[in-house]
């Protein structure tokens, strides 16, 4: 499916923060980092998978890409969010794909530093379509670039 065509929800996942960028139609449409407050428990995972179950449905959309820590940076509590969010993105009927940033950085070889990733980020569609700001929400425009 071309790009134009898909809508993908890029996330940047964390217990704290999740940065979220969306590309449909072949154009970013939203780009933002959320923040989850207060200690870990089932009701703040439940809220985290609300929040983006939201872009899901706005956009209807069809495949999601999430960046992730490396294996050894997981703690009980990103284990069980990632569960969760794969679950829940399994049941809406979209596709979806892992990565970490080392990964990352492999199928994007020009970002090497916060301000190449900005530059990125900025670039035209004909960049994004190759295979796609400071912080988690620029990590997942970046994330799409993988696709």
């Amino acid at each position: 499916m071309a790009l134009k065509m898909m809508r993908i929800l890029g996330i940047s996942l964390g217990t704290r923060d999740c940065g979220v960028a969306v590309i449909s139609d072949g154009a970013i449409v939203e780009w933002r980092r959320h923040t989850f407050h207060g200690t870990w428990s089932e009701d703040k995972l439940h809220g985290i998978i609300r929040r983006l179950d939201r872009y899901i449905t706005r956009y209807k959309v069809t495949r999601v890409m999430v960046k992730i820590p490396p294996v050894t940076h997981h703690t009980e509590a990103f284990r069980a969010l990632l569960e969760k969010l794969t679950e829940h993105i399994r049941y809406r009927g979209c596709l979806m794909e892992s990565i970490t940033k080392e990964e990352l950085k492999l199928k994007v070889p020009e970002i090497h530093n916060k301000e190449n990733a900005d530059g990125i980020c900025d670039r035209s569609l004909s960049c994004l379509a190759n295979r796609t700001g400071p912080g988690k929400d620029q990590q997942a425009a970046l994330t799409i670039l993988s696709v």
